[in-house]
C-alpha cells in the first residue's frame, strides 16, 4: 500500500464520506420544488451530520474494527508505525511530510488507547 493511498483512507475516515455523499445526494434532489419550477433554500433541508466518535477515528487510523483488544491495537500501531516512519521515506520530501502526518494520527490514536486502558474503560 501506497503512502498516499493510506493518506487518502485516513482522511476517508476522518471525514465519513458515505454520509457526506448521502447528503449531498439528499441536497442536489431537494434543491428544486418540481411544482414550483423555483430553487428553494437548500439550508432548510440539510440535516447536520454528527461527527463521529474520537475512538470510531482512532480505530480507523490504525485499520481496525471499533471494540479490537488492547494487544491488536498495540500489534496494528506497530506494524504501520513501521510503514510510515518519516525516517523510512526521507529520500523524498512529499512523502516524509505524508508519513510525518500518518504518525501524528498513529501516535495520537495510540495515546488515546493508552490512556483509556490506564482509566479502566
Amino acid at each position: 500500500m501506497s503512502i498516499f493511498r493510506r493518506l487518502y483512507q485516513v482522511a476517508r475516515s476522518q471525514l465519513d464520506l458515505p454520509k457526506v455523499d448521502a447528503l449531498r445526494s439528499q441536497t442536489k434532489k431537494e434543491t428544486y420544488d418540481t411544482s414550483q419550477e423555483q430553487p428553494m433554500s437548500s439550508e432548510s433541508h440539510v440535516e447536520s451530520v454528527p461527527p463521529p466518535a474520537p475512538s470510531v477515528q482512532y480505530y480507523a487510523n490504525l485499520e481496525l474494527e471499533p471494540g479490537a483488544e488492547f494487544a491488536e491495537i498495540k500489534a496494528a500501531y506497530r506494524r504501520l508505525l513501521l510503514l510510515y516512519h518519516p525516517d523510512r521515506h526521507a529520500h523524498d520530501p512529499e512523502q516524509a511530510h505524508t508519513a510525518e502526518e500518518i504518525t501524528k494520527g498513529l501516535n495520537e490514536a495510540m495515546n488515546y488507547f493508552e490512556k483509556e486502558r490506564e482509566d479502566g474503560r
